[in-house]
């Protein structure tokens, strides 16, 4: 019935090239495809279809490494970008769920529950330089409750509170090394509106603020704060994050 048996290569009318084995006239085994259009495959067949596990690059410059299950992704694959970003994750009837493990080329690294390609509802962000975010995402984005601490070694800083699209936005709070806290609005990355500064003795001051510039003192309060209580009494969720350097200065204080 002159059906392809073995190995062997077919040039298809449509274009196409498939060069690898055949079983009883159909791509079964290991082989490789290509669209002639810059789309290819190599790996495993199965009853004509790629299934296994195998290596599919397509014409944009995305590498996709792992398992096919009737032409579909299925089963864990680590994906390469054209701008050489690599992420781990797992497919379930080709499309991606659970979490993922982001490889930045900038040697960034960050890991959580991926939508789309990107991180999605809750992760962690590692930055090259050291600095680090832990909260929700949108569409890739700090997007929610989030904590971002600055790497500058022991004088480290703490921002605690709300994001919008990638920006502090809404109630938080900056933590100094040195104990002193900022806490109330923030709009695009600035406080902005009335703050409230905590010194590491506890003395609260009022002040005005105006896109990240200090305007002046609107009050002062002559008495020791309880840390505890401002935590508690806040809008931020701060039971997810456990670093243990922030929280020791922030529970060192009590109200006398």
């Amino acid at each position: 019935d002159n059906k392809l048996h073995g190995k062997g290569t077919v040039n298809f009318n449509d274009g196409s090239v498939y060069e690898g084995e055949f079983k009883y006239g159909k791509k079964e085994g290991k082989g490789k495809w290509s669209d002639g259009n810059g789309n290819s495959y190599e790996g495993e067949w199965l009853d004509d279809k790629r299934h296994g596990n195998g290596i599919y690059k397509t014409k944009d410059g995305f590498i996709f490494d792992g398992c096919f299950k009737e032409n579909k992704r299925h089963g864990k694959a680590t994906i390469t970008t054209p701008d050489e970003t690599k992420y781990i994750c797992n497919f379930e009837n080709d499309q991606e769920i659970g979490d993922v493990e982001f490889f930045f080329a900038n040697g960034d690294h960050a890991y959580g529950s991926i939508k789309d390609g990107t991180l999605d509802n809750y992760g962690r962000y590692e930055f090259s330089n050291g600095d680090i975010y832990v909260g929700n995402f949108k569409n890739g984005l700090f997007h929610g409750k989030g904590y971002y601490k600055w790497n500058y070694g022991e004088d480290y800083k703490v921002y605690e509170g709300n994001y919008f699209k990638g920006k502090r936005n809404g109630t938080g709070q900056i933590i100094h090394s040195d104990g002193r806290i900022f806490y109330g609005a923030f709009k695009d990355d600035n406080m902005d509106g009335e703050i409230l500064e905590i010194s590491p003795q506890g003395i609260q001051t009022k002040l005005l603020y105006e896109n990240g510039k200090y305007i002046r003192i609107l009050d002062k309060i002559d008495e020791i704060y309880d840390i505890k209580e401002i935590i508690e009494e806040s809008s931020i969720n701060t039971s997810i994050f456990t670093d243990p350097y922030i929280y020791k200065q922030m529970y060192e204080i009590e109200k006398k």
